[in-house]
Order: structure tokens, then sequence, then C-alpha cells
């Protein structure tokens, strides 16, 4: 594509020009689900209802793949649209730095330093005492599964373990290959992650573990995003394009349910692992590119409403945060009286779940008024410049990383 191509008026828009507000939306779905996963622990199955409850809540585990599909689509988005400009990797990585290492390391910083002293004063022992620190340090947790999820407050990080993986390679295919090439990389990596998981899933609890904790098995959901980012800029036909993607959504969508049909969407049930996981991030993929190219379906609306955008906008630190959470807010939740009648206790039960999100979400937003944001300001000193000109049909990656930098000041 040259610089002096004509737009055609049926070609794909150019939604750089708006913040896809949207994608908040599904980001808050991510989190939300990935948080009720992690306090299912509070439900019993002694009654019909916390049965359900459970059952629904054991697929929180899809919002990890949601934020890996997410991740791929944006930060291939920034790549694709900023690689012929100036001081390319010293401002990706730089952005990348001031977004993600702070609180990460001073969430270490709090684990490490400071709550483990707290314990060792209060309870008599220190349960980080013989935890290595090397591995969080350098994003190489999810490199020791098992044991990582016997590191007290500490288990969840693996999947940023995974992301940091992927932002330290993928600019260089990104930036040495050609559009096309990068395409069919996606499609190679996808290949090679459901290889990997077919070829594991399902032996044993231990390699289950391993496969859902495992870059290399992860690498399909971050590929689609990567290769949805890369279609919506290849795109010619818009009706075209939307028709396509709802039709390959629905029936993703069809085949998740499908593999979670004898099982539930409990993910280390070898259907749902190799093939499940596969589908959910095509769904997921597709979902991407419905809220980027349709902002005015139902969908979208219900993606855009601001409960939605609140949850999604301070994500990273309600997956950051919600385990320390957990620890400080639920031991002074009263537990229910013996006795209670089922149908109280999940309805209790539900409150407390609540309870929990509620303070979670105050956390990150404190997080992020007085800690995230004021470091984000710096980023103003490693700014994208010189975009290429041919950049004929771009998304709102930049713009709305931007964007979410200043959304709650």
């Amino acid at each position: 594509m040259t610089s002096g191509v004509t737009p055609n008026p049926k070609q794909m828009p150019v939604p750089s020009a708006k913040h896809i507000s949207e994608l908040d939306g599904v980001r808050g779905l991510a989190i939300l689900a990935v948080m009720f996963h992690h306090f299912r622990f509070i439900l019993e199955p002694v009654h019909r209802s916390q049965r359900w409850l459970l059952l629904l809540f054991d697929g929180g585990w899809c919002g990890v793949e949601i934020f890996f599909v997410l991740s791929g689509f944006l930060i291939t988005g920034i790549l694709l649209d900023t690689r012929n400009s100036h001081g390319f990797f010293k401002t990706f990585y730089a952005r990348r730095f001031l977004r993600i290492f702070p609180l990460y390391f001073a969430y270490l910083a709090v684990v490490f330093l400071v709550l483990s002293r707290w314990w060792l004063s209060h309870f008599g022992f220190n349960p980080w005492a013989h935890v290595q620190p090397w591995p969080y340090l350098l994003y190489l947790e999810n490199f020791k599964v098992p044991t990582m999820f016997n590191d007290l407050f500490l288990g969840h990080l693996w999947s940023l373990a995974v992301e940091e993986q992927f932002y330290l390679v993928w600019p260089l295919v990104v930036a040495l290959l050609p559009r096309n090439l990068v395409g069919w990389t996606t499609l190679l990596l996808i290949t090679a992650a459901i290889a990997d998981r077919f070829r594991f899933a399902g032996k044993s609890l231990e390699m289950s573990f391993l496969l859902n904790t495992s870059t290399w098995a992860s690498l399909d959901s971050l590929a689609l995003g990567a290769l949805a980012a890369i279609l919506l800029r290849s795109a010619t036909s818009l009706p075209g394009f939307q028709r396509t993607i709802k039709l390959i959504g629905l029936s993703s969508t069809c085949l998740f349910l499908l593999c979670c049909f004898r099982e539930g969407a409990f993910l280390y049930y070898r259907p749902v692992h190799v093939w499940g996981v596969l589908a959910l991030s095509i769904a997921s993929a597709c979902l991407v590119l419905h809220c980027a190219t349709r902002p005015l379906s139902v969908v979208s609306k219900g993606f855009s409403l601001r409960p939605m955008r609140e949850f999604g906008k301070v994500s990273y630190g309600l997956y950051v945060w919600h385990p320390l959470v957990i620890a400080v807010i639920l031991p002074r939740i009263h537990p229910l009286a013996p006795g209670i009648p089922p149908l109280e206790q999940v309805t209790v039960k539900v409150l407390v779940m609540l309870i929990l999100v509620a303070f979670t979400y105050a956390t990150a937003l404190l997080s992020w008024t007085l800690f995230e944001h004021p470091i984000l300001r710096f980023k103003k000193y490693f700014g994208y410049n010189q975009l290429p000109s041919d950049a004929l049909y771009t998304v709102a990656s930049v713009n709305e990383e931007q964007r979410l930098e200043k959304s709650l000041t």
C-alpha cells in the first residue's frame, strides 16, 4: 500500500480518529471473570444454586485468555502503526516499562519486604522465607510450576510473565518482517500452541498446570489478537468483513460451548484445554473486531456501558491487587452460623464476593490515582513520531493507550 492510494468509501474507516471505548468493557468482563474465578472458593456445593455458581465461576479462567487476545491486538496495532517511526524500539519498550513495571515491582516489594515482616511478627513465621524472588524479578515465574501456586499471593502473576515474554520478542518480529509474513507467523504460532496442548493436555495434573502457564501453549491467544490487528488493517470491504467475523465468532462460540458440554468449563478437561481454549480465543478475537467495526451494535453498546468500562480502565490494578484484598477483607467478614437455610447461604456468600469486588476496585482506583498515573506522565518524553505516510488504515491503539492514561484524572 502506498501513499498514493485513494480511499474507497466502502473500505475500512480510520478508527484511530476515535477511541474504541467498547474494548474497555471487554477488559471489564475479563477482569470480573478472573476475580470471581478466584473468589469461588467461598462457595460450597451444598445447594443447587451454589453448584450452578461454582460451575459458572469455574470458567473464569476465560478472562485471562481474553486479556491475551486484547494484548496481542493492541500491542500489534501499536507496532504496525509505528514501526517506521524514529526510535521505534526505544519508544515502545520505554512506554511498556512505564506502564507495567512500576505496579508489578511495587506489588513484589509489598509482598517480599513489607508483608513478610508483618506476617512474621503476627504469626511467628514467614511464608516467603524459602521463596526465591529472582523468577518473579525476571518475569520467569511461569517456569516454576507447580510450586508457583504455593507461593502465597504470587501465583496469579504467571500471566504477566507470559505477556512480558511476548512483549520482549514480538516487536522484533513485527519490525523485521513484512506485514504479510507477520500474518503468516501468527498462523505458525497458533499451530504450534495447539500442537503443544494436543500432545500434553490431560496427561497429568502437573502437566496441565505447566500447559496452563506456559508461554508457548498460550501463544495462540496472543497470536490471534495479533492476527486480528493485521486483518483490520488489510480488510477492504467493511460489510463483508463484518459478516465474516460474525460467522466465525458465532461458530467458535458454539465450539467452545460444545467442548464444555460434558465437564463444564473445567480447564484441565482435555477437550477444553486443547480445542476449547482455541475456540474461545477465536471468539474473543472476533469480539474485538466486532467492537472495532460495529460500535452501534447491541453487543458493542453493552460493552460501552459505564460500569463495564470503569472496571476495564483499572483492570491491571484489579488483577495485581485482588489476592491481597482477599487476605485483608475476608477474615473481617464473619462466617455464616450453622443451620442457615441454603438459599440464604448463597445470598450471603454472593454478597461477600461483591464486597470483595468493591474493595478491590477501590484499591485499584487508589493505586491508579496515586501511583500509576503520576508515573505514566513520563510517557510524554517517549512519544511516537514520524508515522509512516502510507498508514492508511490504523486502529486506535496508540490513541487508546494515551487516552486511558488520562481517563481517570
